[in-house]
């Protein structure tokens, strides 16, 4: 049985370490900047030798790949540190050309944390979209529901969510307590309709994460509810106005015609620019947030609109698009947020520069 060295290498810190083994004598050596893992191999014996080697940071798969060689070679391996960030090399030595390691011993040639490559960027975000009824008579009770969404790459402590119209703003039970990137958080708010609050009830929510900047970040979203006069409740004509349906139409003068619509899109992995389209009847707006943030509003009454998503531009991962629709106040249908979930394409393994 044959033995052979291999020698870890971080920092300014080198240590080594002999192993026994049926593999080929051999020395591996790895070594990590701020910018780059390198990994050398060297034969001390005649003919090829074939390795298996894997790069992770922070338990994530940096690279997993293989080296044939005849007497040396070196490996680099782009992978940016920050302060904190753990990297690892294992080394699987090959009796033969195969990317099966099953039976060969792992040899760990490199656990190193990064502690002079400064401090990861954070970046705080959130976003809230609100939602409630489109009409609601005096004296009824309304409900508005409130989605609040960690946007950023970073926890964030609170939110601390208020309504100016409406109060106490209560989040939804889930057991989370934890408000961590991606997160979404549910709120619910109860009030009473008054006449005085008509005809246009305007309200506005604002999410804020609680802690000290940069880490407070705000967002607001607003909602109308239309409040109609005592004598002219929702879907009906005023007194006199002689207002009647056409003939033919299929609708009963006076009745309601409710709104209706259907946003639609990919789903799963989305590699190119797409169209997400939302289309139906009784639309007098629609609002498009992306990941809890407004991107883009329409105000005219029509019955398709669309809109344009690069996933290049956003984070690998998912995504949700949520389109929230306003009726026209006859329709006597409630605001709707219809949502569109999709992620960008994984990138692939982090391709391996080789020298020697």
């Amino acid at each position: 049985m044959k033995r052979h060295r291999l020698t870890i290498a971080f920092a300014a810190v080198c240590a080594s370490l002999v192993f026994a083994g049926t593999a080929e004598a051999h020395t591996s050596a790895a070594s990590a900047t701020c910018s780059a893992t390198t990994i050398k191999f060297t034969s001390f014996s005649a003919g090829q030798n074939t390795v298996h080697y894997k790069v992770t940071t922070n338990g994530v798969t940096i690279a997993d790949s293989s080296a044939s060689f005849t007497s040396s070679t070196t490996v680099v391996v782009p992978n940016p540190l920050f302060n904190g960030d753990n990297v690892r090399v294992r080394t699987f030595w090959l009796a033969s050309e195969t990317a099966d390691h099953s039976s060969q011993a792992e040899k760990e040639i490199l656990n190193y944390t990064a502690a002079a490559c400064g401090d990861k960027p954070v970046h705080p975000g959130i976003g809230v979209v609100k939602d409630g009824p489109a009409t609601a008579v005096a004296g009824s009770q309304v409900t508005f529901t409130y989605a609040v969404t960690n946007t950023g790459d970073v926890k964030l402590d609170g939110p601390s969510v208020t309504d100016d119209k409406c109060a106490p703003v209560t989040k939804v039970a889930d057991g989370d307590s934890s408000f961590d990137a991606g997160d979404v958080w549910h709120y619910t708010c109860t009030m009473t309709i008054t006449a005085a609050m008509g005809p246009d009830l305007h309200n506005t929510v604002t999410a804020c994460g609680t802690g000290a900047a940069p880490m407070n970040p705000c967002a607001t979203d607003d909602h109308h509810t239309t409040v109609p006069p005592a004598n002219n409740p929702p879907g009906g004509n005023p007194p006199g106005s002689g207002t009647t349906t056409p003939p033919g139409s299929g609708v009963l003068p006076g009745a309601i015609v409710s709104g209706q619509a259907r946003l639609r899109g990919p789903s799963g992995c989305a590699k190119n620019a797409f169209d997400a389209r939302l289309s139906g009847r009784g639309i007098a707006s629609v609002k498009f947030y992306l990941d809890g943030k407004l991107i883009k509003s329409f105000k005219s009454s029509k019955s398709k609109y669309s809109i344009k998503l690069n996933p290049k531009r956003y984070g690998f991962g998912r995504h949700r698009l949520v389109a929230k629709v306003t009726f026209v106040p006859s329709s006597g249908t409630a605001a709707p947020s219809i949502p569109l979930t999709f992620r960008r394409c994984a990138q692939g393994a982090v391709a391996p520069r080789f020298t020697g």
